[in-house]
């Protein structure tokens, strides 16, 4: 005699909600054994479909026992049911339940792949099922494109591919025409040869000449329980030595998702691109914006040239700076150019008239107060007009490509300009002043060749040799700067080493001490002549006039006074302002101290700039909540669409483990590949000039990219862990110990 596969014991199956109970099936005994072909009958509502469910495992029962091989079920846990529907049940769905975005042969093969059988092994047993059912040369054919009729079959042939004791199907007639439903029948009967098949219909006229046993519920109670013929004796049903258990299912459920459904792929990607991208830009402005110092007047009592891209660096022990220092601090991240005379840059350079400075004609009379005549001369007086452009020299390291024309400036009178307004050989009248040494009236006027040309920055570069006179005089206090002249003979002794050029070019002054630095200091009543001395208590004195600017003096003597060149400081241009604080960082870790005149002078706040900033980080900190917010509800909503094929998997033979890390595996894929497409449109943005962009990218260190990267990762989580549960909810009910009323809709 057949044995006993499966068996209920007064079992009951309620529908329960928070306002009513509805009965599915009503202590109901029943036994079932392999060989039969068994046709359950019965009105729309009398529990056929809740009995193949229970029977399926794939919804709980409240009362009773149902035993399988004898074993009482009324104990299992979730991780029991899910093997048991794996391993015992093939089940067929009324609405066919075929994976419609894959092939035929794919089908037939997920199914084998989830029992854990090798590719080879599942497409050889899927090929041969599909022969038996007439789908072979469609195998290779979209699922969603084949008639109804053959959607069936492929529903069969999937459930016949299984090697499965039991096989469940409901209703599979309820859609097909008369000739497709006894292919249906015959195929069903055929299977009944070596297991137990029981068929869930609301015609048992298309099952009558093969059914074994006609059972008839009415209000979830079974009213007739008839035998029409002998089971089949089953069939020694062949070994199965190539299943394994399976290994790496979630992956492999992951890409069946995917392969599945491109629509959907397609907009999982675009939105996690978007929500990517939307990280980025909210949270990384949030981050620039938390350093406020553009929101503060620049004060320029310790350096005037408040130029947000400059870094100022002296060595650690004071001393002058060197070609090597200059040579390391230009190898440094970040860092454009060195001015190796760091001084220089606190020089207002004015050059454009009417820009820079204007010229003021005045008519004076000069005639002496006894004069009955008045004497009128016309005197010429010059304002600069605030610190629109410093001095500089040719930036270092020098590339090949910085001279379009011409040749790099020597002599103290040369210079190479980028204004275009100027050509080579023209000359160039220039104002220098000190502001923080000098008094506000006192400037050098100067007259510059253009030596060469160049579309490098902006302004003027001068020589090293005016640089290095102009930082000796700022660095000691002086007004006049040295101009080195081959002509004037140097001496220790008597022989005169210095003169005032061109009205004074005779006027020759010696020292019989040649002290090693020339210094220049102001007349006790502060007037607007200078006296020069070697040092402070020296018995001479010379007054100079505010017209004389320049001292020539012995090239021996120029190079003692200026020593090294360049001075204590030198200054970096940084590639954009985002880039200071890694720099000065950089320079301090090799042993150097360096600043950031921009943040140093930032001592008082603008209370329009400050308010401004705290809008800007207000709507940025609601703007990412906003988008953590829409990121874990679509989420939310995405996976929900994909609840179908995961239920339609379950019925196969998935777990609730696998599927629920394939939800993960899924949402780190796409973020993942969100982000790269991020970064592209970053790329993009970068590229068309977006400034808030680029300062973001730039301001932001690498750790900081991580971060986003990681909360990108961190709200993707949160919305999977979500998407998880609820599908962990709806299509593994026995995993989360939930029943849905609703389902009893479904139910005929």
């Amino acid at each position: 005699m057949n044995r006993v596969i499966l068996e209920l014991r007064a079992l009951s199956k309620y529908y329960i909600s928070e306002h009513a109970v509805v009965v599915g099936l009503n202590s109901v005994d029943l036994s079932f054994r392999v060989g039969e072909f068994v046709a359950v009958t019965g009105e729309s509502g009398s529990g056929k479909s809740t009995l193949a469910h229970v029977l399926a495992g794939i919804l709980p029962y409240e009362n009773g026992e149902l035993l399988i091989d004898g074993s009482p079920t009324s104990h299992y846990d979730g991780a029991d049911w899910e093997a048991y529907r794996r391993d015992k049940i093939s089940f067929i769905s009324q609405n066919y339940g075929i994976l419609e975005g894959l092939s035929v042969g794919e089908n037939v093969t997920s199914a084998l792949r989830i029992l854990g059988f090798s590719p080879e092994e599942a497409k050889k047993q899927a090929e041969e099922i599909l022969h038996r059912v007439d789908l072979f040369e469609l195998r290779h054919r979209l699922a969603a494109k084949l008639s109804s009729g053959q959607k069936q079959r492929l529903s069969i042939a999937r459930a016949l591919a299984k090697p499965a004791s039991v096989l469940i199907a409901d209703e599979p007639t309820g859609n097909l025409d008369r000739e497709n439903s006894e292919k249906v029948i015959r195929l069903l009967a055929d299977a009944a040869r070596d297991r137990l098949v029981i068929l869930i219909t609301h015609e048992f006229e298309e099952v009558a000449a093969y059914a074994t046993r006609r059972l008839t519920l009415s209000d979830g109670k079974v009213i007739t329980d008839a035998p029409l013929r002998e089971p089949n004796v089953p069939e020694k049903r062949k070994t199965d030595t190539k299943r394994r258990p399976p290994k790496h299912l979630s992956f492999f459920t992951a890409r069946l998702q995917l392969s599945m459904r491109p629509v959907w792929c397609t907009v999982m990607l675009l939105f996690l691109t978007l929500t990517a991208f939307a990280v980025f830009a909210f949270w990384g402005t949030f981050i620039t914006h938390l350093d406020d110092t553009y929101t503060y007047y620049y004060n320029n009592t310790a350096f005037r040239n408040g130029n947000e891209l400059r870094v100022v660096v002296m060595r650690s022990d004071k001393g002058d700076m060197t070609d090597e220092d200059a040579a390391q601090l230009a190898a440094l991240s970040h860092v454009e150019q060195v001015e190796r005379y760091g001084y220089v840059t606190d020089i207002t350079l004015a050059y454009r008239e009417d820009m820079d400075y204007e010229i003021r004609y005045t008519v004076i009379n000069i005639a002496p107060p006894s004069s009955l005549s008045p004497i009128y001369e016309t005197k010429k007086s010059i304002t600069l007009l605030g610190d629109h452009a410093f001095l500089q020299t040719v930036p270092y390291p020098v590339s090949a490509e910085f001279l379009t024309a011409g040749r790099m400036p020597e002599d103290f009178f040369e210079c190479v300009v980028s204004d275009s307004l100027y050509s080579l050989g023209d000359t160039v009248t220039v104002f220098l002043q000190d502001s923080k040494n000098w008094r506000s009236e006192e400037y050098i006027e100067a007259e510059l060749t253009v030596v060469g040309l160049t579309e490098t920055g902006s302004g003027l570069y001068v020589s090293d040799t005016l640089a290095a006179a102009v930082t000796t005089a700022v660095r000691d206090g002086a007004s006049y700067l040295c101009v080195p002249n081959p002509e004037i003979p140097y001496s220790d002794s008597s022989t005169p080493f210095f003169r005032y050029p061109e009205r004074c070019a005779n006027k020759y002054y010696s020292f019989n001490d040649p002290s090693p630095l020339i210094s220049f200091y102001p007349t006790a009543d502060n007037s607007s002549s200078f006296r020069l001395t070697p040092d402070p208590v020296s018995p001479f004195t010379e007054t100079l006039s505010t017209a004389d600017k320049y001292i020539e003096v012995a090239p021996e003597i120029f190079e003692t006074m200026v020593r090294s060149g360049y001075g204590d400081q030198m200054s970096l241009t940084v590639a954009a302002y985002a880039y200071a604080e890694r720099v000065i960082n950089a320079a301090q870790r090799a042993g150097y101290i360096a600043v950031s005149p921009y943040i140093l002078g930032a001592t008082r706040q603008n209370p329009e700039l400050a308010e401004e900033r705290m809008n800007t980080l207000t709507i940025c900190m609601f703007a990412a909540a906003v988008i953590l917010l829409l990121e874990i509800l679509l989420l939310r909503v995405l996976f929900g669409a994909e609840s179908n094929s995961f239920q339609l998997l379950s019925n196969i033979g998935l777990t609730s483990n696998p599927a629920v890390r394939s939800v993960w595996l899924q949402t780190f894929f796409f973020a993942f590949l969100g982000q790269l497409l991020a970064v592209g449109i970053v790329a993009l943005c970068w590229a068309a000039g977006v400034d808030r962009i680029i300062y973001v990218v730039q301001y932001l260190p690498p750790r900081f990219i991580a971060l986003l990267s990681l909360l990108h990762f961190l709200q993707a989580a949160i919305g999977a862990a979500w998407a998880a549960h609820a599908m962990r909810r709806t299509v593994f009910p026995f995993a989360a110990g939930y029943s849905d009323i609703d389902s009893a809709d479904k139910e005929a």
